[in-house]
């Protein structure tokens, strides 16, 4: 049966992004009108959140090894758009 990380684990909180993270946002956002249920949000992330949690509970070093590598691949692609940029782009997916 799952279970709720403790308070204390960084990774239990969730942040959402608001009004001035965005370029453009000229009105609020309009207030929740058709949330979800706990039952199916639960179905809905119990399986990336556990394997996001088990996975960095192991890999945390290799995980931050991949983070910084795309980080610099990206930097390496640079604003110009020439025929390799999206295949560039693909491939710091991989990262």
């Amino acid at each position: 049966m799952p279970k709720p990380l403790p308070e204390t684990d960084f990774r239990a909180r969730r942040i959402v992004l608001t009004r001035q993270d965005f370029f453009f946002a000229p009105k609020p956002a309009p207030r929740p009108s058709d949330m979800i249920d706990k039952a199916r949000w639960d179905s809905i992330v119990v399986l990336p959140d556990d394997v996001a949690v088990r996975t960095s509970n192991y890999h945390g070093t290799a995980l931050m090894q991949l983070h910084d590598l795309w980080g610099a691949w990206i930097e390496s692609v640079g604003d110009r758009q020439d025929c390799m940029f999206p295949a560039m782009l693909d491939a710091g997916d991989d990262f």
